[in-house]
């Protein structure tokens, strides 16, 4: 009876020990897990693509380690994990974790190990000009940087009176010599010329301007001239009779270039009209057209039109002297007190007209010396006239003649009427 009770109440305290387990414990767990690089950051890129520019022949290095981030993915690994979960009745649970710091393995590898090559712990060691990719892995990420190591030089001097157009850009700087220039660029007047930061100047006005630069405290510059270019080119029609000549006259904008404003001239049809320098010579009747050149080869055309020539009839007509002495044009005077007033006109251009003595031998009339220069004469424009006339109807003394623009010459000789003291014209 007594071992029975024993047994009883043994099995009573288990119950009560593992009835008491539900309400009462305490678990503590740590857990260890892999850590898992989620992204590689780069931090300054701007750094690392200008690191390498070799000067003076010194190779430049980075440690490409001091510019990289590495972020892991703490939802599927981390470093530590500490659990402490207490429970009692209506206890809550509270759950503590710890991460370490995360340093993943990682290795950096060079496209061009002849460019630039890096070592274990990532420094960047350039060897020559050109473009490689360093490629860092860390866990299963890995980044692309691409690395380019350039030839640097500082100017020892500048290439010396540059001449650009308006719009036009040079680099005084040989490219094949150079990747980054290490000076910097200045202009005296950036509305003129505009210089960059790897010495190309950009003529941007019509002027002068200074682009310079120092080496350490001594300032070396060079002269740009900037010079406006021909940019447009118009040159008239033109119609001339056969035998006459004109002078080819090509018009540009903008009126202040100084750059291309010398012209050529061509012609399609060299049978029809001639040229030689600006003078187009009419040969035949016909239409052709003429090409103007300017210095810059900006170009132009026009019609070249070349007629027969009509013969010109002249008119005489008596003037006062009010009205020859209020005549405004050129006019000719004798200086003879015995004076006729009068003026000729044309009906046609006449070249190498002039007033002249006429000598008669009694069997035929032929010009004498010129008493007046010989001119070329446009159609319906007046010659104003105050010169001393025989006033007899057999002797004449005076008279003019005239080139036709065909070549062919008139002749008459002038005397004054004795009924109402009129000029008179006889053709001889």
């Amino acid at each position: 009876m007594k071992n029975k009770f024993k047994i009883i109440i043994l099995i009573l305290i288990c119950i009560l020990v593992l009835v008491g387990g539900f309400f009462i414990y305490e678990v503590k767990k740590e857990h260890h897990y892999t850590p898992v690089t989620a992204e590689i950051v780069i931090d300054n890129e701007d750094t690392i693509k200008n690191a390498f520019i070799i000067k003076d022949g010194v190779m430049p290095t980075l440690n490409l380690s001091e510019h990289l981030t590495f972020v892991s993915d703490v939802e599927n690994g981390t470093a530590n994990l500490e659990t402490t979960k207490n429970v009692f009745g209506f206890y809550e649970c509270e759950i503590n974790r710890v991460y370490d710091e995360y340093l993943p393995a990682v290795s950096y590898k060079s496209s061009d190990t002849d460019i630039a090559e890096t070592d274990e712990n990532g420094v960047i060691i350039s060897k020559a000009k050109g473009e490689t990719v360093i490629t860092v892995t860390a866990d299963a990420v890995s980044v692309d940087i691409p690395v380019t190591v350039y030839r640097g030089i500082e100017i020892a001097e500048l290439e010396q009176d540059i001449v650009l157009l308006k719009g036009e850009s040079k680099s005084f700087l040989s490219v094949e010599e150079y990747d980054v220039v290490l000076s910097e660029f200045y202009s005296s007047d950036e509305n003129v010329a505009l210089v960059n930061k790897n010495g190309t100047v950009t003529a941007n006005s019509k002027g002068k301007a200074e682009i310079y630069t120092y080496k350490g405290d001594e300032k070396i510059s060079t002269q740009i001239t900037v010079k406006q270019p021909v940019e447009s080119v118009s040159l008239s029609n033109i119609t001339l009779y056969t035998r006459e000549s004109a002078t080819l006259k090509a018009s540009y904008s903008p009126s202040n270039a100084d750059y291309g404003t010398s012209f050529t001239y061509k012609v399609a049809d060299a049978t029809i009209a001639s040229v030689n320098g600006n003078t187009i010579s009419a040969l035949k009747a016909g239409e052709t057209v003429i090409t103007a050149v300017s210095g810059n080869g900006i170009s132009a055309q026009a019609k070249i039109t070349v007629l027969n020539p009509p013969k010109a009839t002249p008119k005489v007509k008596t003037i006062s002297k009010s009205d020859y002495e209020s005549y405004k044009g050129e006019k000719f005077s004798d200086g003879s007190p015995y004076v006729s007033y009068f003026k000729i006109t044309f009906d046609h251009p006449v070249d190498n007209f002039r007033i002249n003595y006429v000598e008669d031998d009694g069997t035929k009339k032929k010009p004498g010396d010129a008493i007046y220069k010989n001119v070329e004469v446009a159609a319906d424009s007046p010659l104003y006239f105050a010169i001393c006339l025989n006033e007899s109807d057999v002797l004449d003394t005076r008279g003019f003649y005239y080139t036709n623009k065909d070549g062919s010459k008139k002749y008459y000789s002038l005397h004054v009427s004795g009924r109402d003291g009129s000029v008179l014209m006889t053709e001889y």
